[in-house]
């Protein structure tokens, strides 16, 4: 069975590699008491699915890990167990046993959707698509522009909102960028709330 875990990653724990992420997740659920199903063979490795990986230094808002279980827990339990022993900044957010149907999350994603925000400027303009991806464009108080882009998870979001806007790509610029959420069939429960970073 599997259980499901959406989290946010926010605040200096986003400069951590997906690699040591994965670590600590790993550890994380075993001093939790989780009993997380293991691979069988020479090497064993904890079977626990990660969404695409986030760059490091990018925040996400609606992140996914599924663990594949070899007893049903409670959920509010192990809820309670894994805000005790994730660092700061990884809180989980909903914890639920999706459908025994359902697909696994490199078959379910579809796209993502980001949001990027960049000092100064002016917008080039909204363009509805860009190359594989749509984007709009929004200029913020304190002369903040901010870039709300979705693209198929295969895709690089950092080469659409060059397409878009050359300019973002500046390197004395620093853009802030956030994943919000996935789309895909059944993969969060409820609707992905979308809260902190920076404004």
């Amino acid at each position: 069975m599997k259980l499901r875990v959406i989290y946010s990653k926010t605040g200096l724990v986003r400069f951590i590699s997906h690699r040591d992420l994965m670590r600590l997740f790993f550890r994380a659920a075993a001093r939790a008491g989780i009993p997380v199903e293991f691979s069988r063979g020479f090497n064993p490795h904890p079977r626990i699915e990660f969404c695409p990986p986030l760059s490091v230094g990018m925040e996400g808002w609606n992140e996914i890990i599924d663990l594949r279980l070899i007893e049903e827990v409670a959920v509010a339990e192990a809820t309670e167990a894994l805000k005790r022993e994730l660092l700061e900044g990884l809180v989980p957010k909903d914890v639920f046993y999706p459908d025994p149907d359902s697909p696994s999350l490199g078959k379910s994603l579809r796209t993502a959707s980001y949001r990027v925000l960049l000092p100064g400027g002016v917008p080039a303009g909204s363009p509805a698509a860009v190359g594989e991806g749509r984007i709009s464009v929004h200029s913020l108080p304190g002369g903040l522009l901010e870039y709300e882009l979705t693209v198929p998870v295969s895709a690089s979001p950092r080469r659409v909102l060059e397409a878009a806007d050359p300019a973002a790509a500046d390197p004395r610029r620093h853009p802030f960028w956030t994943r919000r959420c996935f789309s895909g069939p059944k993969i969060y429960r409820r609707p992905p709330e979308f809260s902190g970073g920076i404004i």
